[in-house]
């Protein structure tokens, strides 16, 4: 028997598209999409963060702003710097190590995620290969034992491992050590990579909507800012990257956040003994496969 042509069966689902664009050309993920009144005057903009670098702002089915961002972003949230209700919340992008934090769609402070450290032992070996004279298969040689040994090595040690040609690895260790000396520093430095982001309440008083952000790290750090986004107020290591966050509870009360990590666990951090404290709290969930995405519900 013949099936039936495709416009006389019904929907495929219980959904309804309120609006559907075929041409908008967003590409992105769903932890770059936020929806608030950016205004505070009772209406809705949706927020996108393409990946194209580009800062797209929607108002009903027009796209109203437009905004040009330094590198990819990985993360858009909305949060409320201080406790006055009247006021505009703040938009936050995170891209790169940076988060770009935005009042009334301007840009208003740029927050830099804390620098990787990097081992003494790697820093003495790059230290020696400032010698021009310097021999760099043994250079080489020593930062495999470092590898072999458990020493989390930077960037630049892994990309000059992953030369063979000398001549490559000559002229990388030339650049890198120039690079150095032309920031100022006789050490390296290394950078980190915002992850991902939320949000989390300060106070629980409905007339206080001040929060704060909460930030994931490529170098395993949870980071929770307080709430002008200035500054770090708390500081943790996880045991993997995070790439998904869940928050909920009063920073100044009881809180908890949810760090989903590459190494399919669920790690839990809350507020310590002492005030202002944060710690890790056991145990730690393993799962079976990578989550894709992570939520709360109120008890039944």
């Amino acid at each position: 028997m013949a099936s039936k042509p495709s416009a006389d069966r019904g929907p495929s689902g219980p959904w309804l598209n309120a609006w559907h664009n075929t041409l908008a050309g967003l590409k992105c993920f769903s932890s770059c999409m936020a929806l608030d009144d950016l205004y505070a005057k009772g209406e809705s903009q949706l927020v996108v963060a393409d990946r194209d670098k580009q800062l797209k702002i929607f108002q009903g089915t027009a796209l109203v702003s437009q905004l040009q961002l330094p590198h990819i972003p990985t993360a858009v949230v909305t949060f409320h710097p201080n406790k006055d209700p009247r006021s505009p919340p703040c938009l936050a992008v995170a891209s790169g190590p940076h988060v770009f934090i935005y009042r009334n769609l301007r840009a208003f402070y740029k927050f830099v995620a804390p620098e990787v450290p990097i081992s003494p032992e790697e820093l003495e070996v790059w230290g020696k290969l400032e010698d021009p004279e310097a021999v760099i298969p043994s250079a080489m040689q020593a930062l495999i034992d470092l590898r072999d040994t458990g020493t989390n090595l930077s960037h630049y040690s892994l990309d000059l491992l992953a030369l063979e040609d000398p001549v490559l690895q000559k002229a990388f260790v030339a650049s890198t050590t120039r690079s150095a000396a032309v920031f100022g520093s006789s050490t390296l430095r290394q950078d980190t990579v915002v992850t991902c982001m939320t949000v989390l309440r300060c106070m629980e008083h409905d007339q206080d909507l001040s929060s704060c952000l909460v930030l994931g790290t490529e170098s395993r750090q949870l980071l929770i800012l307080d709430p002008s986004g200035t500054k770090v107020r708390n500081q943790l290591e996880l045991g993997s990257v995070p790439f998904l966050l869940c928050a909920w509870g009063e920073l100044d009360v009881d809180w908890r956040v949810v760090a989903a990590c590459r190494d399919c666990r669920l790690y839990s951090a809350t507020s310590g003994n002492v005030r202002g404290s944060a710690i890790l709290k056991k145990p730690v969930i393993e799962m079976e496969t990578q989550p894709v995405a992570l939520a709360r519900t109120e008890k039944g």
